[in-house]
Parts: C-alpha cells; structure tokens; sequence
C-alpha cells in the first residue's frame, strides 16, 4: 500500500496542484470515513460493557439486599436437646413470656426466579482500524491508477 501511495505521489509531480489536492484530499476521506467508524464501534463496544457493569452491580445489590434481609431476621434459639421434641424459640427481647409451644422447622421456599434481562447485542465484529484502512486505501489507489 506504501509503495500505491508512493506511486500516486510520482504520478502527480506532473499533475496540477488542483489534481494533487484532489487526489490527497480523496485520500485523507478515506482515512476520516475509517477513523470515525472506528470510532463508533469502539463507543458502542464500551456501551454494551457499562450496560454488562451496570446489570452485574444490580446483581450485586440484589444479593446485598437478600443477605441483609437474611440477617435481620433473628435466629431461633433450641430449648430441647431430644430432636424427637425440639422447641425452637425466636430470639426477640420484645417478648417477656415465652411461647411454650414447639414450632415445627420452616418449609423450604422455592428459589425465586431469575430475573430475564435483555441483553444488549455486542458488536459483531471487531474493527481493525489499520486493516480496514490499508484495503479502502489500495481500493482508492487501484481506482487512480485505472484512469
């Protein structure tokens, strides 16, 4: 490609400046048009990962949340060493009489579902700046060399 744009130069020696500004400014196009895609791939690249960060953090809050709720709940104290009759008394200070009756062990609830997101499509394509301008750039020079 180095050597297409080298030829381009020696060929416009001859040419007017308007046709070496020309050709130069075709050139710098390229690189523009190239520059900005490149760009805009890379900001869609970090949107989809800030969206990846900011559904991780929900996550994160979401279990806070749950082991929050978890330890805030008091713990039952067992009054009984026979499993066959096991008391099991909540620990509260509010409570000045104590309830005498057993409680049976909690049933275990259902894990609640996950919730579904829609997730954000990454790029398809990775975008090598350098490769896509090396081919738009010796596409423009094989142009210039046929007319």
């Amino acid at each position: 490609m180095s050597e297409d744009f080298l030829n381009m130069i020696m060929k416009s020696k001859t040419s007017s400046i308007d046709e070496k500004i020309k050709k130069l400014s075709m050139v710098l196009d390229k690189v523009m048009n190239i520059s900005i895609k490149s760009i805009n791939g890379i900001k869609q690249q970090i949107q989809y990962f800030e969206s990846m960060i900011s559904g991780i953090e929900n996550q994160v809050n979401n279990l806070e949340s749950k082991i929050n709720d978890i330890e805030s709940k008091p713990l039952p104290e067992i009054t009984s060493t026979d499993t066959s009759q096991m008391e099991v008394k909540p620990q509260t200070a509010s409570r000045s009489v104590p309830d005498e009756r057993p409680i049976s062990p909690p049933e275990p609830r259902a894990a609640p579902k996950p919730k579904i997101a829609s997730k954000p499509k990454p790029v398809s394509a990775n975008i090598n700046p350098r490769a896509a301008l090396q081919s738009e750039l010796k596409q423009l020079f094989s142009k210039m060399k046929q007319k």
